[in-house]
């Protein structure tokens, strides 16, 4: 298992299987304190490790992630990443899925499943969109700032659209700057989210 530790990054990173394998099983890497000045792809594969292991004061810098038609059966911690971009599809995560203390410009989530605990505590989105997909396990959005408060164009509204939540989801201290809209949300009829000391700004 290749491990990449304090290293620099300069054209894209792309994950994919080796074609003449016969299995779309990704034995993986991992990256330790590593900065992308570049994109990093990771599509079509199922991947086996936890991608990420930085230290934990570590700040990690990318400039674009993409995640497409892939597996992770292992944990992913995306934990205080500063990216312009995190664009994740036709994805399933197996275990735990965390974005905490983190800066994303733009973040979407699309027809992708969570199997166990998505956490997003701390973070700040400029744009958030998420649609059709399903988390089976608590989802945390606790003291997240969501959108910008100089920017109150529709491409700025926080968007949940046919999103499943079985479990409970804490919205908690959460700040929406730019509007929310809850589009065909779906809801487990026992247990409601949490929005306790949510904060809204204007939106014109």
């Amino acid at each position: 298992l290749p491990v990449f530790w304090n290293c620099i990054f300069k054209t894209d990173v792309v994950l994919r299987n080796n074609f003449e394998s016969t299995s779309n099983k990704f034995k993986g890497v991992v990256f330790i304190d590593c900065d992308f000045k570049c994109e990093l792809l990771v599509e079509g594969v199922t991947v086996s490790e936890n991608l990420f292991r930085n230290t934990e004061t570590f700040i990690q810098k990318i400039k674009k992630i993409i995640i497409s038609n892939s597996t992770f059966e292992q944990k992913l911690l995306l934990n205080k990443v500063k990216t312009n971009d995190i664009i994740i599809k036709d994805a399933s995560f197996k275990s735990k899925l965390e974005v905490k203390e983190s800066e994303i410009n733009t973040f979407v989530f699309k027809n992708s499943n969570v199997d166990k605990v998505f956490d997003a505590y701390k973070t700040i989105f400029k744009k958030f969109k998420m649609e059709k997909c399903i988390f089976e396990d608590f989802s945390g959005f606790e003291f997240v700032e969501f959108g910008d408060i100089n920017n109150q164009d529709e491409s700025y509204i926080t968007l949940f659209k046919h999103v499943t939540f079985k479990n409970t989801s804490n919205f908690r201290n959460a700040k929406f700057f730019s509007g929310l809209d809850l589009e065909n949300i779906n809801l487990s009829t026992d247990i409601q989210p949490s929005f306790l000391k949510v904060e809204f700004y204007g939106y014109n």
